[in-house]
């Protein structure tokens, strides 16, 4: 019999243990978080439980290793990009707040993290002969929950969507929609690479089903592509290593095929911008449930598609010339009947707003425009351009289609205002709530790439909602140039379409979507785009 190596000797008998509940442990993690942030209960749980889970784990693999130099060298390393940070921090004047600190503490943790844990891992595996196992496992269990997450959102409603202007893909409890792909795309494959080794079509068959299904309906397309790769790799494995019958391997190869012809038309029909994998019905759940074994994406039913148009118009915010062009442009719409003006705020904020436009003093104007101190709505210019629009166009009503930059100031003073009124259980309470939730939500995941790619589709569903609850009227935008143009993507990241794009193939012909950019046109084009406004 062999022997054991002093580092193996040294192993706990709990290890294999804890290695299957790290894997199990992550996506019931992204679950608590995603809850507790839909609930606006802040992230302050989940990254202290992280925090704690990190820490142990390099606690117990320095403790276990023989080599503990590489643990030194790692938190020496770490010590000093974190060192040069902070120098860059000073170098630029950056306020030291213990927002600011949390939040780049935070941030680093999620750099350091990988590396670290691959440290940790390393010891872990070779201290114990069962790792291995214990981590096929412990990524077979995660996997199964990500697919009862994904299950239960379906059926109770809850799923938040891939891509929420579109209501497509099931997302699951899981906010990060990229991350997820990327997750799912990457556990599918380590799933059954066990079960496949073992030969056994009832272990590897079930994996099969389930993981194809959830990375179709997931519709992006590292996991359409992720599928396709997937199954080929399967098929070549049951055949090279004889574990599967040729008519399994036949069989599974005509259904690799059709896959193909599937994702492929529903690849291009996602870049085409008008995938209508799921629609806002069940019956796209029940249909994808017969067709691929679990049960897919469902939405409240359409209410009739909305008969008015959509005119969005792109600014350079505070910029005086866009503001005049701003304010001719709606003064002649409201001469013509218009009424409704979208704005880029929070719907807290234009709650305040239309109760300023309807009140004889500027009591609610002075809570909005105090909460956004530091930010370009606070400029006299501004304050000067919906003066004017209350004085010349008092009728106006203000519909806010952002998140809730000033969750915390007007947002929550609209709230309250609607809590003291008793309208709970109205829409504009739950529009204005939802409005902070996103707000939160954006500032605590520290506004950043993804946080941005969120917002700009956050924006789109929001105005779409907007819209539709009018029941057909016509209505005005304006809001930041890179948002209004419909054919450009995020000004952030540029991989997803702007809002202008989302709202144009949402709609997808059924509304009339016309934009122009004011800060490049001298005058607006006024005369085209009023004569179909009846109303």
């Amino acid at each position: 019999m062999q022997s054991l190596s002093p580092q193996e000797r040294a192993c706990p008998h709990w290890l294999p243990g804890v290695l299957v509940g790290l894997c199990a442990a992550q996506p019931l993690l992204d679950v608590l978080s995603f809850w507790t942030q839909d609930l606006a209960w802040g992230s302050k749980l989940t990254l202290s439980l992280r925090l704690l889970i990190f820490l142990g784990v390099m606690l117990t693999g320095f403790v276990l290793s023989e080599r503990r130099r590489f643990y030194w060298i790692a938190a020496a390393v770490c010590a000093a990009l974190y060192a040069g940070h902070v120098l860059a921090c000073l170098r630029a004047n950056a306020p030291f707040t213990t927002a600011n600190l949390i939040s780049d503490a935070t941030n680093f943790i999620r750099f350091a993290q990988l590396p670290l844990f691959t440290i940790a891992f390393i010891t872990f595996l070779r201290c114990c002969r069962q790792g291995f196992a214990s981590l096929e496992r412990g990524i077979t269990i995660a996997f199964w929950i990500i697919a009862a997450v994904a299950l239960l959102s379906a059926l109770t409603g809850t799923n938040p969507y891939t891509y929420p202007d579109k209501r497509i893909g099931l997302c699951g409890w899981f906010y990060f929609a990229n991350s997820q792909s990327a997750i799912l795309s990457m556990l599918v494959p380590l799933a059954l690479c066990p079960a496949l080794r073992s030969g056994q079509i009832r272990r590897w068959l079930p994996i099969a089903v389930v993981g194809f299904a959830e990375l179709f309906c997931f519709a992006t397309r590292l996991a359409y592509m992720s599928l396709f790769v997937t199954a080929i790799g399967m098929v070549i494995t049951l055949a090279l290593t004889k574990r599967g019958s040729a008519k399994v391997c036949a069989v599974l190869l005509l259904c690799v095929v059709l896959m193909t012809l599937v994702c492929s038309f529903g690849m291009s029909m996602l870049l085409g911008k008008s995938m209508k994998i799921f629609r806002r019905t069940w019956k796209g759940t029940v249909l994808l449930a017969a067709l691929l074994g679990l049960t897919a994406c469902g939405a409240p039913a359409e209410t009739g598609a909305p008969t008015g148009e959509i005119f969005i118009y792109g600014e350079e915010h505070a910029n005086a010339a866009c503001l005049d062009k701003e304010l001719t442009l709606w003064q002649t719409c409201y001469g013509q009947g218009m009424r409704h003006l979208f704005i880029e705020m929070g719907a807290g904020s234009t709650l305040l707003l239309n109760r300023w436009m309807a009140a004889e003093d500027d009591a609610y104007w002075d809570m909005v425009y105090g909460a956004c101190e530091g930010t370009l709505f606070h400029a006299e210019v501004v304050a000067d351009f919906y003066h004017q629009i209350k004085e010349t166009c008092p009728d106006t009503v203000f519909h806010g289609f952002d998140i809730e930059h000033q969750y915390a100031a007007s947002g929550e003073k609209a709230r309250r205002l609607l809590e003291d009124e008793g309208k709970t259980d109205t829409d504009e309470y739950r529009t204005v709530d939802r409005s902070i939730k996103q707000g939160t939500m954006y500032y605590r995941r520290g506004a950043d790439d993804a946080a941005d790619v969120q917002r700009e589709y956050t924006m789109a569903s929001n105005f779409c909602d907007a819209f539709d609850a009018l029941g057909g009227v016509s209505v005005v935008a304006f809001c930041g140039s890179a948002h209004a143009d419909p054919n450009g993507m995020d000004h952030q990241t540029g991989t997803v379409p702007s809002m202008a794009a989302q709202i144009a193939a949402h709609y997808d012909g059924k509304v009339t979507v016309t934009c122009a950019n004011l800060a490049r046109e001298e005058k607006p084009e006024l005369a085209a785009c009023l004569t179909s406004w009846s109303r």
